[in-house]
């Protein structure tokens, strides 16, 4: 790959739009009429405890209280699985409250640490598919994410798989432990307010990428634009073992499908200094416009004998966003995107490729 080529942009045409903003200012209380504060009263209207393998010494207990917040108390969160046809599968321990609650039909609008919750060391899976409802369009909200500790983890493969949160906080996450993080961010296609302090996280012992990002970013269908991914200050110096997600042998690429079928508008990976080789990163993605590199990322072709896909094989654009017809698949260097057109230097996938 020509190492002077850092940052990229898919060669499109397009208009600046302006938006205009409107509103209304609120009327004013007229004398006498401000409204009088009133105390509100919650109950408990469920109530448990988690637990391993029928003990539930130290772990957190839990209460779902009328205005819609489950509460977990301070304690440690359980490993759950769910045996069926034979196969264990690793389940969220906040499907226990949550199935509880679906199966009376009390909905559940939020979630809260209330305390420090320290989470298993193996955490695959801790906060996927939560929900109360098939019909949900958002998951419930959690707040308090300080509290969710999660310094002893070493495993979060799939941790938020397929979440519908609308908001993910990350910020206080301690990773330093943490080896696998395939699929972590799989399926947060409802993900609209972003993940928050996701430069933050540290990635210097993690060994597995693949999937991390795969189908992440809200679905064209509900209006909201695609997303902005800065991942520049990931250490992916020791990403060189996959597994894929049914844990075949560790042979797989470790960064295979890192963004498949995701809706990201911009990618930054400026600072990578991977070890392993990068394939297949982009299959079925289609809303990428601009991807900054680094000098040591060496983008790697697949043999179309054995994969019909590569790292920039892009289609075009095909939701409300970005018209098709503006992309002639071709690439340039992002400081020459105001030349004069016939002063570009334009690149085709297989060019930017070794």
């Amino acid at each position: 790959m020509n190492k002077k080529i850092i940052g990229l942009t898919l060669m499109a045409g397009g208009l600046l739009v302006g938006t205009q903003i409107t509103g209304y200012l609120p009327t004013p209380h007229k004398f006498g009429s401000l409204p009088v504060a009133q105390a509100a009263t919650t109950k408990t209207i469920l109530s448990g405890q988690f637990s391993q393998d029928g003990d539930s010494t130290g772990y957190s207990a839990w209460n779902l209280t009328s205005d819609g917040v489950l509460h977990i108390e301070p304690g440690k969160l359980p490993m759950y699985y769910r045996i069926s046809g034979g196969t264990t599968t690793p389940v969220s321990p906040l499907d226990k409250p949550l199935s509880e609650a679906r199966n009376q039909n009390i909905p559940v609008k939020t979630i809260s640490f209330d305390g420090r919750v320290v989470a298993p060391e193996n955490s695959s899976y801790l906060l996927s598919g939560i929900t109360t409802a098939v019909d949900d369009v958002y998951a419930p909200q959690i707040k308090n994410w300080q509290n969710l500790d999660v310094s002893g983890v070493t495993n979060m493969r799939y941790f938020f798989n397929d979440s519908s949160l609308k908001s993910i906080d990350v910020s206080n996450f301690d990773t330093s432990k943490v080896t696998d993080m395939h699929g972590m961010f799989y399926s947060n296609y409802r993900a609209t307010d972003g993940v928050k302090g996701i430069d933050h996280l540290d990635t210097s012992k993690v060994t597995d990428m693949g999937e991390m990002f795969s189908n992440y970013g809200d679905e064209p269908e509900t209006g909201n634009p695609p997303v902005d991914l800065d991942l520049s200050n990931f250490d992916v110096g020791n990403v060189t073992n996959g597994v894929s997600r049914y844990g075949d042998a560790p042979d797989q690429d470790p960064f295979t499908q890192m963004f498949q079928g995701s809706r990201i508008k911009t990618l930054n990976l400026a600072n990578w200094r991977p070890k392993a080789p990068i394939k297949n990163l982009f299959e079925n993605i289609y809303t990428i416009s601009k991807i900054t590199l680094g000098k040591y990322i060496n983008l790697i072709n697949v043999d179309p004998a054995t994969s019909a896909y590569s790292n920039l094989n892009i289609s075009p654009q095909v939701d409300n966003y970005y018209n098709p017809d503006d992309y002639d698949g071709n690439w340039i260097n992002i400081k020459d995107q105001y030349l004069p057109t016939n002063q570009k230097t334009l690149y085709t996938p297989t060019e930017l490729m070794a």
